[in-house]
């Protein structure tokens, strides 16, 4: 088996700030806010405490209050020893995250450097990664696992990863205007020696019938209410147009992958550009297959204008039965990251009490 190299320069190449100006005009419109060493070290740290300035909004203490219950919680809250962590104290990014936000709209989703909170959606107010605070926004960053790879390992397996030289990574908070993304509709792309060798479909989880080649079915959904009585192949020919087009040859590294999304007939959204490594998810693919798989010598561009089809391997989920969820592992109990500025003590003392009472109920 070819055996892949991922340098940290590549990793580095993939960083948000790298790849959006050359293609800003392909994707979502972000807003990018450098962190400061003491906000880095805020989102690395353990727990998870509000900076002050960061309340709940309204929304989200609605929702939260009906999951409380205050009985028996009077003595916990009047008892000297039970101490609150206290709130760090970070106004220029509160400031920063509220004017972004604003900016774009009204409406944002977060993402560090690399990776977007997507396996923490869980604990948000409304299950996705829908921000209208600071408050949203960095409680799904202290909670998500993939933010915590890209503060404390990013450069994992990559071959050079013990360059003693190498600078720590400048570290960046990404706020992208909230568009709602049919996830039938997201595709990877895999990308070697500048020619894409593999496609398919971003939520491998799930099975789209639309996206068989025999559905003939009209959809709801506008943005591909036009597609599904087209057959897999245009939309390999849709794929390989845009990939050419727009990004084939002109990204600084010749293996990569990247997220695109097609918002109508022949029209997509750059979403993210990964490194052409195991650290990045191969989905319905494995990494040995893509190590393997060898870019047509022919060239792909005229064969699209030609009418050929393109030879990348396009796979999609045939399987109808039930996936689980693929962040299932990521969640925790609600009372265990509870944010709120005061409380957090509380539940762990309430949940300390009940497993105590279990115990002994068990013991007896």
């Amino acid at each position: 088996m070819e055996r892949l190299h991922c340098a940290m320069e590549n990793v580095d190449h993939c960083r948000f700030s790298a790849w959006y100006p050359m293609f800003k005009h392909l994707t979502i419109r972000s807003e990018i806010i450098p962190l400061i060493r003491e906000e880095v070290e805020y989102l690395r740290a353990d727990g998870v405490v509000m900076p002050e300035g960061c309340e709940a909004p309204e929304y989200a203490e609605r929702g939260q209050a009906d999951d409380d219950d205050d009985s028996g919680r009077e003595d916990w809250e009047h008892d000297e020893s039970c101490e609150t962590a206290e709130q760090p104290k970070l106004p220029h990014l509160v400031a920063q995250i509220k004017e972004a936000i604003e900016d774009l709209g009204g409406i944002a989703f977060p993402k560090l450097n690399w990776s977007a909170p997507r396996d923490a959606t869980w604990i948000s107010f409304n299950g996705t990664l829908k921000c209208q605070s600071p408050y949203d926004v960095l409680l799904l960053l202290k909670t998500s696992d993939f933010v915590t790879h890209d503060l404390t390992q990013p450069y994992k397996d990559c071959s050079d990863c013990n360059d003693i030289d190498k600078e720590a990574p400048s570290y960046e908070l990404v706020l992208r205007r909230w568009r709602t993304i049919i996830p039938g509709m997201e595709f990877r792309c895999f990308v070697k020696n500048h020619r894409l060798v593999g496609v398919c479909q971003r939520d491998d989880s799930a099975f789209y019938d639309y996206l068989k080649e025999e559905h003939q079915k009209q959809q709801e959904a506008a943005a591909y209410s036009d597609f599904v009585t087209r057959r897999q192949e245009d939309l390999r020919t849709e794929i390989q147009r845009f990939f050419s087009d727009n990004i084939g040859g002109k990204f600084s590294d010749a293996n990569y992958v990247v997220d695109i999304y097609r918002r109508s007939e022949g029209k997509f959204w750059l979403i993210d550009i990964n490194p052409f490594s195991p650290v990045t998810d191969a989905l319905l693919f494995s990494w040995e297959e893509l190590a393997e798989l060898t870019p047509d010598e022919d060239d792909a561009t005229t064969a699209a204008a030609a009418g050929a089809q393109p030879s990348f391997e396009f796979r999609i989920n045939r399987s109808q039965g039930m996936q689980p969820s693929p962040f299932l592992s990521n969640r925790l109990p609600k009372d265990i990251v509870d944010l709120s500025s005061g409380e957090d003590i509380n539940k762990f003392v309430d949940l300390f009490q009940a497993q105590q009472l279990g115990d002994d109920s068990n013991s007896g």
